[in-house]
């Protein structure tokens, strides 16, 4: 799963943004979205593809406009929303990115399971 990348069109996206924080901190103050139990349900089940499926679906674009942001097709988006692992790291962070997903909610969706972190010590 690839994509080209291409510029940027313009959409008619919401502009509501949520800053980038950097990992571990807590949740995005004030922000309904990734403060929602769904996000934090997404997180547990570290499903990034569904968070990113979240952004875009708040942002009310569809698959081929995000496919249209990324320079990839409308399958390659739903294929990378649908997986429950990560195949192509790269386009996930910049999908991730496009949609304003917090960096620390990502890498949170990114870790390995807390029993596989402390059984590799």
């Amino acid at each position: 799963m690839s994509c080209k990348r291409s510029r940027r069109v313009p959409s008619r996206a919401r502009t509501v943004v949520a800053p980038s924080r950097a990992a571990g901190e807590g949740p995005v103050p004030g922000d309904p979205l990734w403060n929602s139990a769904k996000v934090r349900e997404l997180v547990t089940r570290r499903r990034p593809g569904g968070l990113i499926r979240l952004g875009r679906e708040y942002r009310g674009w569809t698959l081929a406009e995000l496919g249209e942001h990324l320079g990839c097709s409308a399958a390659t988006v739903s294929r990378m929303e649908r997986r429950a692992h990560v195949t192509d790291l790269t386009l996930i962070h910049r999908a991730a990115s496009t949609v304003g997903i917090p960096r620390h909610i990502l890498v949170s969706s990114l870790a390995p399971p807390r029993s596989f972190r402390s059984s590799r010590h």
